[in-house]
């Protein structure tokens, strides 16, 4: 039949048309999007390092004095500090962690203070990690806080409430 010898004819419901090539495309965009954005999300670890930032290192000569009625939550956002003891705090560096400090002005008694994580720095400019709906990775867990007054008073804990992920 045709000149070629040895090949059988097709027939017609052995041809299968093949799609545009749009149309594979199409078809496949809802994988290729999920793709892209596992590896968009996934692949980069972003890190909260300003080395401006970069405070002292923990006071680890000084004493352990007693601990407050001072509760601290974290949302792995914000730190919450609701004071229920009768003590003022004023000028003081506040610690978490033993790693991470910020100063902060004044904390009366009965006032609840509410400060973002992000603002507090280690001694090499490092921050926590912090959580929210597009996190990366999971907060840092808030377990131990502490107040230090001045450079030769003993250390003033506080306690520490966890939230969420952070309960043992």
């Amino acid at each position: 039949m045709g000149g070629e010898i040895g090949r059988r004819p097709r027939r017609a419901t052995e041809i299968t048309p093949r799609p545009p090539t749009l149309r594979r495309v199409a078809a496949r965009l809802p994988v290729i999007l999920a793709c892209a954005a596992a590896i968009a999300t996934s692949g980069c670890r972003q890190f909260n390092y300003q080395p401006a930032n970069a405070g002292a290192p923990y006071p680890a000569y000084l004493p352990l004095g007693p601990t407050e009625r001072v509760q601290v939550f974290s949302d792995g956002v914000t730190l919450e500090i609701c004071n229920a003891s009768g003590r003022n705090f004023r000028d003081f560096d506040l610690w978490i962690n033993q790693r991470y400090s910020r100063f902060v002005e004044r904390l009366d008694a009965g006032q609840t203070l509410t400060i973002p994580f992000d603002q507090f720095w280690d001694q090499l400019g490092e921050g926590p990690q912090i959580g929210g709906f597009f996190a990366a990775n999971r907060p840092t867990p808030v377990v131990l806080v502490q107040i230090q007054l001045d450079e030769t008073a003993p250390l003033v804990g506080l306690v520490a409430i966890p939230l969420g992920d952070d309960r043992p």
